[in-house]
């Protein structure tokens, strides 16, 4: 990982016209010769890597599902609020026994299971 970011500092500059990072590819050499020779060095810097993505993948999946949240499903139901659509059917009612709905249909039940929709 660290070679790539090394090599990503060599690679940008030359393809927007600029020259070569000599100490970038410097870099990402000696971060491949530790890692094929001696991967237990770079062990702290892939824990620190870690943790630092982990916290990131937090706060990103935070904001992208408030994202989500706000620009979807807020616009929809304000749509459908709008439009009259009560689809959970909250309203109080005063004069009402029981908000129990009976399902329509027969009461066999081998008939509901022979037309599902």
């Amino acid at each position: 990982m660290a070679a790539g970011i090394s090599l990503f500092s060599v690679v940008v500059p030359v393809l927007t016209g600029g020259t070569i990072k000599f100490w970038g590819l410097a870099l990402a050499v000696i971060f491949v010769l530790i890692s094929f020779t001696v991967p237990k060095l770079l062990a702290p810097l892939a824990y620190w890597a870690d943790k630092m993505v982990r916290g990131l993948q937090t706060g990103l999946s935070f904001v992208l599902m408030a994202l989500l949240f706000w620009g979807m499903i807020v616009p929809f139901a304000a749509v459908m609020r709008r439009k009259g659509h009560n689809f959970l059917d909250l309203k109080l009612d005063p004069h009402a026994t029981s908000y129990w709905t009976d399902s329509s249909g027969s009461d066999d039940v081998s008939e509901r299971f022979k037309h599902p929709y």
